[in-house]
C-alpha cells in the first residue's frame, strides 16, 4: 500500500471519529489539509461546513394571508407538455416512413456555388421532422 492511500485512510477514520464524537453533521465534503507526516504520525485539519442551527421563535398565531391564483386549461396543458418533453424517450423506428415529429439523425454540409461553406456542416444532428 502506498503512503499517499494509507494516509487516506487514517484520514477518512479520523475523520469519522471526530463527527461521531462531536456529533457535527457537515454538508459537503470537508477540505482536508495534512500539515505533517513523520515517524511520530500524522498531523493534519479538516475544514466542515454545517447545518446552521436555526432557532424558530414566535410561529404560533401567526397569520398568512394567501391570494386564489386560477390557472386555465390551456396553461395546465402548456406546462404538462414541458413535463412531456423534458421525460420523453426516443426509441428506433424500425419501419416506415418518417413521419411529423420523428427526430431524423443526419450528416449534412451545405454548399454556395457549388463550394462548401464554414459552419454548414453537421454530423449525427438531430433534426426534428416537422420543427421547420
Amino acid at each position: 500500500m502506498s503512503l499517499p492511500s494509507t494516509i487516506s485512510i487514517f484520514v477518512t477514520l479520523a475523520f469519522k471519529k471526530a463527527l461521531e464524537q462531536s456529533k457535527l453533521v457537515p454538508v459537503v465534503q470537508p477540505s482536508v489539509d495534512v500539515k505533517s507526516v513523520d515517524d511520530k504520525g500524522i498531523e493534519f485539519t479538516f475544514k466542515i461546513i454545517t447545518k446552521p442551527e436555526v432557532k424558530i421563535k414566535k410561529y404560533k398565531g401567526l397569520k398568512v394571508k394567501a391570494e386564489k391564483v386560477t390557472v386555465t386549461k390551456e396553461e395546465i396543458e402548456h406546462e404538462m407538455g414541458h413535463i412531456l418533453e423534458e421525460y420523453e424517450e426516443t426509441r428506433t423506428k424500425e419501419s416506415g416512413a418518417l413521419a411529423k415529429g420523428d427526430i431524423a439523425v443526419i450528416d449534412f454540409e451545405g454548399f454556395k456555388d457549388g463550394v462548401p461553406f464554414s459552419g454548414g456542416k453537421g454530423e449525427n444532428y438531430s433534426l426534428e421532422i416537422g420543427s421547420n
